[in-house]
């Protein structure tokens, strides 16, 4: 994952390579993008893309003390992705 955190703040990486980094899969990014809580991303065309400061935002933006706290934080990001929602 250092390789992820380290560069410029506008040096753009590659969904399969945030992938790679995460351990997750595309389509767990994919769902991430549908929900709108994982870290902002660039479309150009199909390929998506995400800044390396918008990754380390959202890195920070997950972290959590204990697991109730990482549980409110997730409630916390589906209510505003619900209200993002409901706003459309």
């Amino acid at each position: 994952m250092d390789d992820i955190l380290t560069g410029s703040e506008t040096e753009l990486i590659a969904q399969r390579d945030l992938a790679r980094a995460l351990h997750k899969s595309k389509a767990a990014l994919a769902a991430w993008r549908r929900r709108g809580n994982g870290p902002v991303f660039t479309k150009v065309g199909q390929a998506v893309f995400y800044q390396r400061g918008d990754v380390i935002a959202w890195l920070e933006r997950c972290k959590a003390r204990s697991t109730d706290e990482a549980r409110l934080h997730r409630r916390q990001a589906e209510a505003a992705t619900t209200a993002r929602q409901e706003a459309r």
